[in-house]
């Protein structure tokens, strides 16, 4: 009975690690600078961070500015969520749900060739294959070997 190659088996955790990292990255989020940060049909928060500054020289006065968010009437917020227009719906969660599932379906084929080497089950047509192109391998080996020796002798 053959065991596993290690290659083998590298191969496999180095799918299932492909194939659960969608799953992870799909519950963060990040904001880039100069966008707002919400996703069509969600409500908008808004959070203002002040900015940092070095300390203050030493002088009698000193004078502190906070950042206040922009606000509406009554202290809401009047920002938005965007919208394509009407009907439209997020579909973000699509692709990595596909990944995810994609990812899947080849790990489980994996190891399903993996548990075939595993139990040495070699249908009859992959014995002949295999036969074949050893085979044929074997002759084209021989008459290159043969070409080689033609052309280093010297016709």
């Amino acid at each position: 009975m053959r065991r596993c190659r290690p290659v083998t088996v590298a191969l496999l955790a180095l799918l299932a690690t492909l194939a659960l990292a969608p799953l992870a990255r799909a519950q963060t989020t990040s904001v880039l600078p100069g966008t707002s940060g919400t996703l069509p049909g969600s409500v908008a928060t808004t959070t203002v961070v002040p900015p940092t500054t070095a300390a203050p020289p030493p002088s009698t006065a000193t004078i502190q500015t906070t950042a206040t968010p922009q606000t509406g009437q009554a202290g809401t917020s009047t920002a938005t969520p965007a919208s394509d227009g009407p009907g439209s719906t997020n579909d973000s969660k699509l692709p990595v749900l596909l990944l995810a599932v994609l990812g899947a379906i080849l790990l489980a084929a994996a190891l399903a060739i993996v548990a075939a080497r595993w139990w040495a089950y070699d249908p009859p047509w992959l014995v002949r294959t295999r036969h074949a192109t050893a085979e044929a391998g074997w002759r084209t080996s021989a008459a290159w070997a043969e070409f080689r020796d033609w052309l280093r002798i010297g016709r």
